[in-house]
């Protein structure tokens, strides 16, 4: 994890890209950093959530991720010519 306000680099996106994290990870991690009691701490990450969820249900990018097109979810893979 990143301290606040500065970019992750390329090492930090690969770690976390191997190792899932999961809803309390996020909350444990608010709570760390900014002393939130935990339930405080809970309530933002589920807003968070919940507004990330709104946004790719509407089709928005959010963080470079799409939520893919409803023609696209069930299209074939290419033929890799073998």
């Amino acid at each position: 994890m990143t301290d606040v306000g500065r970019p992750a680099s390329q090492e930090e996106i690969r770690a976390s890209e191997e190792i899932p994290v999961i809803k309390q990870d996020i909350v444990h991690n608010v709570v760390e950093r900014t002393g939130l009691p935990r339930t405080k701490a809970e309530a933002a990450v589920d807003t968070v959530f919940e507004g990330l969820k709104q946004a790719l249900a509407a089709g928005a990018r959010v963080w470079g991720i799409q939520r893919p097109r409803a023609q696209d979810r069930h299209r074939p893979e290419p033929k890799n010519g073998n």
